[in-house]
Formats: C-alpha cells, sequence, structure tokens
C-alpha cells in the first residue's frame, strides 16, 4: 500500500533531478510542495476507503505504457532547443519522438485501464 505513494513520487523526483541539472531533492520539494501534499492526500484516502474493490489485470499493455512514458521523458530533455536531439534538418526528430512515445503511453494505459474490474 504504501508503494501507491513511494514508487511514482520517486520517478517523479528521479526525472525532476534528470531535467533539472544542479538541483538537489530538497529543491524538489520546496517547488512541488503542494502536488506533493496532494498526491500524498490522495494515496492515502485511497488507501483507507475498503470500499474500492477494482481489480486490473497487469497485462504487458501497463509495462509498456510506463516504459514508453519514461523513455518519452528521457528523450525530452536533450530535444530541447539546441540539445543533442534538437537538429532540425535531421530525419530523426526528437520532439517528434517525444510526442510519438507519449501517444503510444497514453494507447497502452487506455488498453490497462480497459481490463478493471469492478467486484463490489
Amino acid at each position: 500500500p504504501h508503494i501507491i505513494f513511494l514508487l511514482p513520487t520517486s520517478i517523479i523526483l528521479f526525472l525532476f533531478l534528470y531535467t533539472s541539472p544542479g538541483s538537489t531533492p530538497i529543491d524538489f520539494i520546496l517547488s512541488e510542495f503542494e502536488a506533493i501534499l496532494l498526491w500524498a492526500a490522495l494515496a492515502f484516502f485511497l488507501y483507507k476507503i475498503e470500499d474500492i474493490k477494482l481489480e486490473r489485470t497487469h497485462t504487458p499493455y501497463f509495462w509498456l505504457g510506463f516504459g514508453s512514458y519514461f523513455l518519452a521523458t528521457i528523450i525530452w530533455q536533450p530535444s530541447k532547443t539546441d540539445g543533442v536531439l534538437c537538429d532540425p534538418d535531421s530525419l530523426a526528430q526528437g520532439h517528434a519522438l517525444w510526442h510519438l512515445l507519449g501517444a503510444v503511453s497514453m494507447w497502452c494505459f487506455y488498453k490497462y485501464f480497459r481490463t478493471e474490474v469492478d467486484n463490489y
């Protein structure tokens, strides 16, 4: 149950530190304080509700969606202006790949949430 809060928060912290060179975890907490409180309240709320009995099948769609979104986030930084993947004359565009991977991840998450079964 604590993993509901800790795993996504750790991933977001990693991505913040990756995309903000020179930042520290304290900078993350200070700049995202309200979002962290909201996330913690939501995780606590979902943890305490016993009436929620939704089951999802962890098909490859969840992991494909997670992987493509994670990869898109990593590609995002070098594809910014003056980045390694920012070359307007190249056929391989980092920004286009970022959009493509984001779309793939949303489709995969859609397919994953379609496996949800209500067990009331």
